[in-house]
């Protein structure tokens, strides 16, 4: 009985361990596909830059005439055999050849704290990346306009002109005077906060005037009383008990 539960249990470990090879296999492969396959395309677009490597996309690329006998690539011979857009060097190469340039819609403006972000996660080539998306990005500062990315397009032409993207120093108000305005309302405030309390606690502690009594030796001011007969009755005594006589 024991000796079956330790070979069970080996084989529960080499289980184990076949499952997590796979998972890491499984991973490995999502994040190589993922990072070559990431094209956007449109409609209209011929996928003439791109070729298949076992079950991926990659670039065709312009590399040295040299290069084309053995780092060529007949999918991207056969795709790029028309005239290439501009009259530029046909892509006829591997992605993976030396010195590979791929396609692209010419260098992407970089001054004034402006810089660019891939939407594949790919590297900003010098000259741009055909069917890639780029997001412009501004170093301390703020872009002048609303656009959120330009792409180059399989014709090696920008959807939008790149040129127009600037980047511009923030408005000194835009920040000091924000901050200055926020803390005068706060002082302004706890200035009134401060007030309404001191005056409930003035107005709690102030005592209430104490009506005030004549002393006994005061002299008494003699009352008249006309009876209903007409005869004047004079009082005699005190306040607090009062006789007419």
């Amino acid at each position: 009985m024991q000796e079956y539960l330790v070979i069970l249990q080996e084989k529960t470990i080499l289980m184990m361990d076949q499952s997590t090879l796979y998972l890491w296999l499984f991973l490995v492969l999502m994040v190589a596909t993922t990072s070559a396959n990431n094209f956007t395309f449109e409609a209209n677009e011929t996928k003439r830059f791109v070729y298949g490597h076992d079950g991926m996309q990659m670039y065709c690329t312009v590399c040295a005439t040299g290069m084309y006998d053995k780092e060529s690539n007949p999918e991207c011979i056969k795709n790029n055999n028309l005239q290439m857009p501009g009259g530029g060097q046909t892509p006829m190469c591997k992605e993976s050849a030396t010195g590979g340039v791929i396609p692209g819609c010419g260098p992407l403006p970089m001054s004034d704290g402006l810089f660019w972000k891939t939407k594949s996660g790919r590297q900003v080539q010098t000259n741009s990346t055909v069917y890639e998306v780029y997001t412009p990005q501004c170093r301390n500062s703020e872009l002048n306009r609303d656009t959120a990315n330009v792409r180059c397009w399989e014709t090696l032409r920008w959807d939008v002109d790149p040129a127009d993207f600037r980047c511009t120093d923030i408005p000194f108000c835009s920040t000091v005077c924000i901050i200055v305005i926020c803390a005068g309302v706060d002082v302004i405030v706890l200035a009134a906060l401060i007030t309404l309390i001191v005056y409930a606690v003035y107005r709690s502690r102030q005592k209430l005037p104490v009506p005030t009594e004549e002393p006994d030796d005061v002299p008494l001011k003699e009352l008249s009383y006309t009876a209903p007969g007409g005869s004047n009755l004079k009082p005699r005594g005190t306040q607090r008990g009062i006789l007419y006589k």
